[in-house]
């Protein structure tokens, strides 16, 4: 009878201290995502821009829109009573890849700040590019992460440590291997090809008045140029 009045009275504390580690995790998730948010689209209103009202109506709701993903990826790997090996090394990469992926098509699509993108060039994960493209990356990007969180987590015992550090050294050895092979190779002879920079301040890229001297000046770059690949900014035709 006293095992039974314990175990009714221990039971309701786990409870609360499960719901507060979840929301623990969310308001992890969603400050992660509003500090990415606000980063990407923070151009959108930089000073000096033509339509700061338009920007600033812009900017804020998709700031806010951000900072969902990362907060469901945290609360669903927290709903699910998984042990902590199995949730951070499966379920919240492919959670966080999933979640990089919708961002690309949810709304329009949001595709900045994917974890993939990180890794280029220079970290060995960007020898996965090839093979698994940008969300693959960010998957192993998590799984790694992941790895070393368990790692500190058992750092006592030695083999989850041993475990947790092969992994980790399997992953980066392997992206590694990847990057020295050649997954392209030049057909044909080189082409010349010209980027156009039109030096158009900021402040008069969308100004309608400025609109036919902005496309005659890259029209007259563009019959200057005798490259057979010309690339304009997304801006030389603010239409």
């Amino acid at each position: 009878m006293q095992l039974q009045d314990q175990v009714v009275h221990v039971r309701p504390d786990a409870e609360d201290h499960h719901a507060e580690d979840v929301h623990r995790v969310e308001a992890v998730g969603v400050d992660r995502g509003l500090a990415c948010g606000t980063a990407a689209v923070a151009l959108i209103a930089l000073p000096g821009t033509a339509l700061p009202d338009v920007a600033m109506a812009a900017f804020l709701p998709v700031a806010m829109i951000a900072p969902l993903f990362y907060a469901l990826v945290g609360w669903l790997q927290a709903r699910w009573h998984y042990p902590a090996t199995l949730r951070l090394l499966i379920v919240m990469p492919a959670l966080i890849a999933l979640g990089d992926w919708s961002r690309t098509w949810v709304l329009t699509g949001f595709p900045w700040l994917a974890l993939g993108y990180a890794q280029v060039p220079v970290s060995p994960l960007a020898g996965y590019a090839p093979l698994l493209g940008v969300f693959g990356v960010s998957w192993l990007l998590a799984m790694a992460a992941g790895a070393l969180t368990l790692m500190l987590h058992y750092r006592k015992q030695h083999r989850a440590v041993l475990f947790c550090f092969g992994l980790l050294a399997a992953i980066f050895f392997v992206g590694g291997m990847l990057k020295q092979i050649p997954w392209s190779q030049p057909v044909g002879e080189p082409i010349k090809v010209s980027l156009l920079q039109g030096n158009v301040p900021q402040e008069m890229k969308f100004n309608e008045q400025r609109l036919l001297t902005t496309l005659k000046t890259f029209l007259d770059l563009t019959e200057k140029s005798s490259a057979r690949l010309i690339v304009m900014p997304e801006t030389a035709i603010p239409l």
